[in-house]
């Protein structure tokens, strides 16, 4: 059959331009927590874009909210078999967050070089900063 989809979703990264959107929704009220939700491929055109928030960080990837007012989805929007949403979802995320983690550390250690080239290069008082110790170094 179809699917009736309503509600919102708030803080979806990239939802202002995009085209499709993966929408994990309930689809069994009666079942234990992760066991009722599903996933549904949505046109854009199908939904209601809230305006760009404002935020800190990565501003090149705008942030939305999305308004799904009594959107009809047919059966083949379905991504997956039904109720096992959840399941799909916990496949890929310890990989998205294994991939967070490396982008982390990989800054902070361009940040730490970016830092400590600059004390060795930057004069103060007729030394570099590294030399002059004006900064502090871990023992």
């Amino acid at each position: 059959g179809t699917w009736k989809l309503r509600g919102s979703k708030t803080y979806i990264t990239n939802g202002f331009n995009s085209d499709v959107v993966i929408v994990v929704a309930r689809t069994d009220r009666g079942a234990k927590a992760a066991h009722g939700t599903s996933l549904f491929l949505v046109d854009s055109d199908r939904m209601a874009k809230g305006a760009p928030l404002k935020k800190m960080g990565f501003r090149a990837q705008d942030t939305c909210e999305l308004f799904f007012d009594d959107v009809t989805l047919q059966p083949d929007a379905l991504l997956g078999q039904v109720n096992h949403g959840f399941y799909y979802l916990m496949q890929e995320l310890p990989q998205e967050r294994l991939q967070i983690a490396i982008e982390a550390q990989a800054r902070a250690e361009a940040a730490f070089e970016e830092a400590r080239r600059y004390v060795c290069e930057r004069r103060a008082f007729g030394a570099t900063l590294y030399e002059g110790q004006q900064t502090i170094r871990h023992k």
